[in-house]
């Protein structure tokens, strides 16, 4: 069988996916600030971008919708773990991981996908304006949500706008101490700008926070936060000196 008849076979799996007349499919409490409507927009483009946390952050955003019926694939992502998605809440029998196709691939893999699945977690290492506007056309034709996820500032292996811009910055980890503990909870500062978001905003999320758990850090003035807290980097000190513990 070739690749393309176990994509197509793949394809026929995930269909139907859940009901068309749906235009939303649902988010995380803790991710409901990121989204201009607090839910994935069927037909929509979220671009994940930045550093060190977004493809858990992709990952959350996929979470609640496969409890609710959706199937969800992730492509050229090998960093993606099967623990890690199951310890963000996403249903494993309605995840589908692909290894990256050959370049020549890319697009026919792609297409595919949007048309098969609710929700497509894209990791192309390049795409030109021109193809990240047909993409987005047919997840617009498709009705369902495209989350391309871009390493690095700007996003710049997605050379085109999208209708919902998800940046991640500033990740502190909390639990090493001087020398010792382990890494319990991760808090991350994510912007949140696109075409359906004109105006900025920042949001901090604890992902996980020290109880496994999405959640988000009130804004100030709403009340105090009893929750875990980022732990300041220590004085440096000699290598020599360090015990982990």
């Amino acid at each position: 069988m070739t690749s393309a008849e176990r994509l197509s076979e793949l394809a026929e799996l995930a269909r139907p996916v859940s009901l068309a007349f749906e235009q939303a499919l649902p988010v995380l409490a803790a991710l409901e600030p990121l989204l201009p409507h607090g839910n994935l927009q069927r037909g929509s483009t979220v671009l994940v971008e930045g550093g060190t946390g977004l493809h858990s952050l992709a990952l959350a955003l996929a979470a609640e919708a496969s409890r609710a019926g959706s199937w969800v694939a992730a492509v050229g992502i090998p960093s993606l773990g099967v623990a890690s998605a199951a310890e963000l809440g996403v249903v494993l029998e309605r995840l589908v991981l692909i290894t990256p196709p050959p370049d020549s691939l890319w697009p026919t893999v792609a297409a595919a996908l949007i048309d098969a699945f609710d929700v497509v977690l894209l990791g192309w290492p390049e795409v030109s304006g021109s193809m990240a506007r047909r993409l987005g056309m047919r997840t617009r034709d498709r009705k369902s949500v495209l989350i391309p996820v871009a390493a690095g500032p700007g996003g710049r292996n997605w050379h085109e706008a999208a209708d919902v811009r998800l940046a991640v910055n500033n990740a502190s980890w909390q639990g090493l101490g001087w020398g010792h503990g382990r890494l319990a909870a991760r808090r991350l500062e994510v912007e949140t700008g696109g075409r359906r978001s004109p105006r900025p905003r920042r949001t901090v999320l604890w992902l996980p926070d020290n109880r496994g758990r999405v959640t988000a850090e009130p804004r100030r003035g709403i009340g105090p936060y009893n929750g875990p807290r980022p732990v300041a980097d220590p004085i440096p000190f000699p290598a020599a000196s360090i015990g982990i513990g």
